[in-house]
């Protein structure tokens, strides 16, 4: 029989492979399990209809006589 530290060296790896392979046991069968019942249906991509941009009308009436230049800036 093993006696002093190493006992509790040999106590702690076998410990350690248990739950390791208990963990890694449950975690693929929960992904088993699950993965067959739900699968999501790939979706049909849709097509968006674009809509016409309203464009803002402006009209101004200009007298030639008393405009010379006429300048244009963004706002």
């Amino acid at each position: 029989m093993l006696k002093g530290p190493l006992f509790g060296f040999v106590c702690l790896a076998v410990l350690f492979f248990i739950c390791f392979f208990l963990v890694i046991g449950v975690k693929y069968f929960y992904l088993w399990f699950f993965s067959e019942e739900i699968k999501p249906e790939p979706k049909k991509p849709t097509l968006k209809k674009r809509k016409k941009r309203k464009q803002r009308l402006r009209s101004i009436e200009i007298n030639p006589d008393e405009i010379d230049r006429i300048y244009f800036g963004k706002y």
